[in-house]
């Protein structure tokens, strides 16, 4: 991102296709499950990690749309019905809750840092729009590089 400005990176997320978005929220999403099972997580923790970390991103607006239900289960394939994602990503913008978040990407390292940064990106505008909030929340993580 050094050689384009903030508002340039994300105008070209934003122009991304839909299709571009679930390949590379995908792909990030592996990074980080990658990482985790190197850490020898159980299965559940990296589903409580995978579920957090959505909580946080689709969150982050206080507004949950239906983009952002079909994204989920584009990138992730989980089975999950419309009112039970709503039950798990509710309260994603709760201030502890992000102060939390950013505190656990701190000790990230830095690739799967950006593996993080990236799916939430993608989480962000798959609604083909990142508001004020969001874009606070992705200086917040990409302040900790």
């Amino acid at each position: 991102m050094s050689n384009i400005s903030y508002r340039d990176f994300l105008t070209q997320t934003l122009n991304l296709s839909p299709r571009e978005k679930v390949v590379i929220a995908h792909g990030a999403l592996e990074k980080i499950i990658i990482y985790a099972e190197s850490l020898d997580a159980s299965k559940e923790d990296i589903i409580d990690l995978i579920l957090n970390l959505t909580k946080l991103f689709v969150s982050s607006d206080v507004k949950l749309v239906k983009d952002e239900y079909d994204f989920f289960r584009a990138v992730t394939d989980f089975e999950v019905d419309s009112n039970r994602f709503y039950e798990l990503t509710n309260g994603g913008a709760d201030p502890d809750f992000i102060d939390h978040s950013l505190e656990f990407f701190s000790h990230l390292p830095k690739d799967v840092l950006e593996a993080v940064l990236t799916y939430g990106m993608m989480v962000m505008a798959c609604d083909d729009n990142i508001d004020y909030q969001e874009s606070d929340l992705i200086k917040r993580i990409i302040a900790l590089f």
